[in-house]
């Protein structure tokens, strides 16, 4: 009977200490996350993902949908790239902008940038040149990018 309940203790503590390990792992990857660029849904054939970039150069594209790749995407982003990318979104002054450029036209894609925890939201025809500008250039990123499908 000992033996029973031993083992039982055991299998327990087993998948609890697993249970606690992956949530602590999904939060550490939540607070590494340097960037943060979301294209969303429209009326038309717009293309839906999420792009972010990690403090440790690692990079992940989710895929959605009218795009070439669809699933989840991991990369590393060279020293040269992470710097070009982080500088222009630092002399743009992320933090100087509005949080919202949305106009009211619901059939148009909505983007979101988030960078230093601000997240500017914003259409393409309201939006400043400095957020078009980063937006292009986060497109360039992804599409020059050499992606590998993530394994779960």
């Amino acid at each position: 009977m000992k033996y029973y309940i031993l083992f039982f203790l055991i299998i327990f503590l087993t998948i609890f200490s697993n249970c606690q390990v992956k949530k602590l792992t999904n939060e550490t990857m939540k607070e590494d996350v340097e960037l943060k660029y979301s294209k969303y849904s429209c009326f038309g054939k717009c293309e839906v993902f999420d792009f972010y970039i990690y403090t440790n150069r690692k990079i992940k594209l989710v895929a959605k949908n009218n795009m070439k790749l669809e699933g989840n995407y991991i990369s590393e982003l060279s020293v040269e790239k992470i710097d070009n990318a982080i500088l222009f979104l630092d002399e743009m002054n992320i933090e100087n902008l509005d949080t919202s450029y949305l106009t009211q036209v619901t059939d148009l894609q909505k983007i979101e940038i988030t960078y230093k925890n601000i997240k500017v939201e914003f259409h393409k025809r309201k939006a400043p040149k400095e957020l078009l500008l980063a937006m292009e250039k986060l497109d360039a990123l992804i599409n020059e990018q050499n992606w590998t499908e993530e394994k779960n």
